[in-house]
Parts: C-alpha cells; sequence; structure tokens
C-alpha cells in the first residue's frame, strides 16, 4: 500500500492511496469493508473502530462520511477482493447500486454482510443472521473469507403515474433487492418514517423501534385504511390477469423469503414451487390487515400465496402507501412494472463441504477467465448454473439458513464448523 499526500488549496493534507496488486501474495484474499455508522444506534461507529485496528484503516470506509464508489475503483481490480458491508439492507442495495453504476469494474466483487439495525432480511437468507452482537472481529473476518459465493436477482420497478400532470413518485424507477409492498404493511412504515423525521428523539434504539413499529400497525387495524383493495388494485403476472381475496388489505411482492425480520412468507405445496433468490421468479402474496400482518410475525398464520412470476404488472386505480426495500411514500394511482434487471454476486455463509467446493470452483474459474482460457461470459454462464445447482440441493436439504447469534456461530465454529448461521429490511424498520 503506498500514499501520497498532496496539499490542497486551504493548506490541509488529504491521503491518495494505490494498490500494487504485484505486491501482495499469491493466495491472498484482499477485503474492501463498508460501514455505516449510523446503522445499528452506537453499534456502526464501534464497529468502523475495531475493524480499523484488525485491518489496515485504508480497507475500512464510513459510508456516513465516504462516497463507496472512490474506495471501489481502488479496490476491484484486485485479484479475489471481497467486499464486507455493514449495516441494514438499505446500506446493502446502496453498495449493489454502486457496484452497478461503476462499468470498469467487471467482473464486480462478491458482497457479504455484518447485519446491523434490526429486521436484515438479505442477511438472513444469506446465513448471516439478523444482527451483530458480540466483538469478536477476527472470528467474522474470517467467516467472510470462507464464505462462498452466491447470486441473487435484482428488479427493476418502474412506477408510471395515471394522471402525466401528477407529481413524480418517489422512486420513479428503483432497483428492488428484497421486497415491493402496498397497503397496509407500507402504511406503518410510512407513519413510522413520518414521525421519525418529526420526533427523532423517541426512536434511540431497535427496541423502541420495534415497539413503535408495532403501535404503529396496531392503528390500522381498527381504521382499515386499505380495506376493498382488490376493487382498485388489479395484479397480471407473466400476462395472466390474478384475482386478489375480498379481503386483500396489503400485498407483497419478495425476491427473497423472508420479510419483516425473518418471517418466511414463501412454502413450497400445494403446487407451489419453492423460493428461491436467484431464478428469476418474484413470489407474489397478499395479506388481510393489520392483524394478519401481526399474526405473521408471531409465527401463528401465513400469507396468501397468489404466484410466482417473471414479470409482474400492477395497476393501481387510487393513492395507496408504498415501499420497496424499507422506503415508504404516499403513492397516487399508477401502474407499476416489476421486472428481472440484473444479478449480484454475494457472499453466503459456509457451513457446509457444498459451500466448500463452491469457493474452489469460483476460484478455479476466476483463474481460467483470467489466463483466457475462458471467456468472462462463459465464466459467469458456468457459474450461474453451478449456484443454481447448490441452491437447489440447499433447498432440498431443509438447510433455510434460520437466524442465531454471533455468540452462537462463533462456539459452533470452535466445536467443528456444524450447521448453523449467524443469522437479512432496511437499516431502522420492523
Amino acid at each position: 500500500m503506498r500514499k501520497i499526500l498532496r496539499k490542497k488549496r486551504n493548506g490541509e493534507y488529504t491521503g491518495i492511496t494505490s494498490i500494487d496488486p504485484s505486491l501482495l501474495p499469491e493466495d491472498s484474499i484482499p477485503l474492501l469493508v463498508f460501514v455505516n455508522s449510523r446503522s445499528g444506534g452506537q453499534l456502526g461507529g464501534y464497529l468502523f473502530n475495531q475493524l480499523g485496528k484488525n485491518l489496515n484503516p485504508l480497507q475500512v470506509v464510513d459510508l456516513y462520511k465516504t462516497d463507496p464508489k472512490v474506495a471501489l475503483r481502488q479496490f476491484c481490480d484486485l485479484p479475489r477482493v471481497r467486499v464486507l458491508v455493514c449495516g441494514g439492507d438499505g446500506t446493502v442495495a446502496w453498495i449493489l447500486q454502486a457496484l452497478e453504476a461503476l462499468e470498469e469494474i467487471d467482473p464486480k466483487p462478491p458482497v457479504g454482510i455484518l447485519p446491523l439495525g434490526t429486521g436484515n432480511d438479505l442477511a438472513r437468507v444469506l446465513g448471516w443472521g439478523g444482527g451483530f452482537a458480540n466483538d469478536l472481529i477476527s472470528e467474522l473476518l474470517m467467516q467472510i473469507q470462507e464464505a462462498h459465493p452466491a447470486v441473487l436477482d435484482r428488479w427493476e420497478v418502474n412506477i408510471t403515474p395515471q394522471d402525466p400532470g401528477a407529481p413524480p413518485p418517489s422512486p420513479k424507477k428503483k432497483p428492488k433487492e428484497n421486497y415491493l409492498g402496498i397497503g397496509v404493511d407500507a402504511q406503518a412504515a410510512l407513519r413510522f418514517h413520518r414521525t421519525r423525521n418529526v420526533r427523532p428523539q423517541l426512536f434511540f434504539s431497535a427496541f423502541t423501534n420495534k415497539l413503535l413499529y408495532g403501535i404503529f400497525g396496531a392503528r390500522d387495524f381498527v381504521e382499515h385504511s386499505c380495506a376493498g383493495m382488490h376493487q382498485h388494485v388489479h395484479l397480471i403476472a407473466d400476462g395472466v390477469r390474478r384475482e386478489l381475496p375480498p379481503e386483500t388489505e396489503g400485498i407483497i411482492l419478495l425476491n427473497i423469503n423472508s420479510f419483516a425480520g425473518g418471517v418466511r412468507m414463501w412454502e413450497s405445496s400445494e403446487g407451489y414451487g419453492a423460493s428461491s433468490m436467484q431464478d428469476g421468479m418474484v413470489d407474489v402474496v397478499v395479506v388481510f390487515g393489520a392483524l394478519h400482518l401481526g399474526q405473521l410475525n408471531w409465527g401463528v398464520d401465513k400469507p396468501v400465496r397468489i404466484c410466482q412470476a417473471r414479470h409482474v404488472k400492477v395497476i393501481v386505480e387510487r393513492g395507496y402507501p408504498m415501499h420497496v426495500d424499507g422506503e415508504p411514500w404516499e403513492q397516487a394511482a399508477c401502474t407499476i412494472d416489476i421486472g428481472l434487471r440484473n444479478k449480484a454476486l454475494m457472499l453466503r455463509r459456509t457451513a457446509d463441504a457444498r459451500g466448500m467446493s463452491i469457493v474452489k470452483m469460483a476460484d478455479t474459474l476466476e483463474w481460467a477467465q483470467r489466463d483466457g482460457v475462458i471467456s468472462n461470459e462463459q465464466r459467469e454462464v458456468i457459474m450461474a448454473e453451478a449456484y443454481r445447482r447448490a441452491e437447489s440441493d440447499r433447498i432440498a436439504a431443509g438447510a433455510h439458513g434460520r437466524s442465531g447469534s454471533f455468540g452462537n456461530l462463533v462456539s459452533r465454529h470452535r466445536r467443528g464448523r456444524s450447521s448453523g448461521s449467524i443469522g437479512a429490511n432496511d437499516d431502522d424498520y420492523y
């Protein structure tokens, strides 16, 4: 690592770094870490300091102060480089979008997650659990080193208002990593978001956030603000009109089988296929109101499955609250189109020999592509098929990556890598 100091006009100095790949050991796995210091209360700042002690401080970037693209350009031409994101699902989506915008970075490095805050549904399905509650940074870094790549479908949401003169929607065109909600679940998220902006002093801990979120959801138990949705919202999946039950008060489209902090929303039975984050399909379910949402969180009920589809169009004839991956807004009448955008390379926690085989396979394919044995396109096709087969085997074996504490992971790790997980919604919700 070389550091060059350049004098600025105001007399201050700034660090400019460059990395010489020839100085790295042949078997090294470079790691670039992004920390959202505002996630998880004070935990984000604590992790930033601890990671800086375990790694070269230049490898640890505070997203609150630094644009991630700068560090990505510096690190991502290194062989076998990996990225670790410390934050919630919103922070992970930020880094994936930054990687997508940097067209010069190809192939993209795999991204691992250290979940902060609450919810963290994407981290859950990748085996990293629902939150960080331990200070054994060295154990975490070992898990990142041993993790194996996995493919994640990224979806694009296009929203077209019915009234051309209406103000544009909040995310007119936005990637979706996890889920989109219309109706009662987005209503609670929107009330939470508005109250937090007005009285941020009330939101000082994850426990308080969950309590307040429950209160906002309970309010709709009385009001039923989204009743009659089946009359005003029309769902077309892969060109086929799908009828919504009359009791519908919320529609949820998911790419991963975890919602609102670990609720499983899709089971493969009665003619329905398995949920997968890399099969190019979204799962469409509905809920029957705030009480039904609460029962899902308590584990005493299940959502109503509608279909799985590669392309979904939702025609909304009146205003409803909506949210994409935890970002809520009030949406006027519109048409929503959801289709596959691209695929991202993530890191899944390795808990068995199957995962280690994927690691070796990925390393071999990277070597073959780098030495001109195969093209980058051939490498991606082979890797995608290998990941698909590994994911199918994992689902068939019932390895759903249930959440657990980081401390439990460490004890299992020391007993010999037995199966388990350290445990993926946004940094603040649920």
